[in-house]
């Protein structure tokens, strides 16, 4: 039989001891249970959860208001994103760490895509920059894509980039013989996903006969007797 355990949030009346030196000029207070802002109302792990319901199970927090409004519980979204907030700058050491594992490897994915200003500073937008790797993914925003924004991000990487074909990429690679450019099928144009012609080699039925050369721009190609024989496709 499989059951289910309701989230359940409650209000933690927390003691802390005070304690007093013999001279009477020092008070020290007992710490009491971690919280993601020193002094806060919520707990760590209220704001671990927070996370992991926004970038893992994909629950926006205007949702989230919602379903903590069913438990009882008033709070607005400007509060469980100060929450968030606090715990990226307990996670920053381990950012540079992720950053720093990616650039380890010897290919890596590199994308970007604007990302909407939140400074009020002009209309041009951000952009937020992808690196990827096998076991890992790393975003940051950057004010642009230039070949700059390239070489910061990528300073001491020796490998593969998978990438665009962008100016700025090149440029930020030029002169960087550690590098190495390769295109990305992801970026291919439709039209380089059609069946391009082909040339297929075939053996005549008939001994002692030279082989035949038969070209088709179809997705099959046939021979009265013989096998079909697929045209490749371009990866998606």
């Amino acid at each position: 039989m499989v059951d289910v355990v309701e989230v359940s949030y409650r209000v933690v009346k927390v003691q802390q001891q005070k304690y007093v030196c013999k001279c009477g000029g020092c008070i020290e207070t007992a710490p009491g249970p971690e919280r993601a802002m020193p002094g806060g109302r919520y707990s760590l792990d209220f704001a671990i959860k927070v996370a992991v319901d926004k970038y893992l199970d994909h629950i926006p927090l205007a949702r989230q208001e919602r379903i903590l409004r069913r438990h009882g519980l008033l709070i607005t979204t400007q509060t469980l994103w100060d929450q968030l907030q606090a715990l990226g700058r307990r996670l920053e050491s381990a950012s540079r760490a992720l950053l720093a594992r990616v650039l380890a490897q010897p290919v890596v994915g590199l994308d970007q895509t604007s990302w909407p200003r939140l400074d009020g500073k002009g209309d041009k937008p951000w952009q937020m920059w992808c690196l990827t790797a096998p076991d890992a993914v790393v975003h940051r925003i950057r004010e642009d894509k230039s070949a700059d924004t390239f070489k910061d991000l990528m300073d001491g990487y020796a490998g593969t980039i998978v990438c665009d074909a962008l100016k700025t990429h090149e440029a930020g690679a030029r002169g960087n013989d550690a590098i190495a450019l390769a295109g990305c099928w992801a970026m291919s144009s439709a039209s380089s996903r059609r069946p391009r012609p082909i040339t297929l080699k075939l053996n005549s039925r008939s001994s002692g006969s030279d082989s035949s050369t038969r070209s088709t721009s179809g997705p099959r190609a046939t021979s009265p007797g013989r096998p079909s024989f697929a045209a490749p496709r371009a990866p998606r």
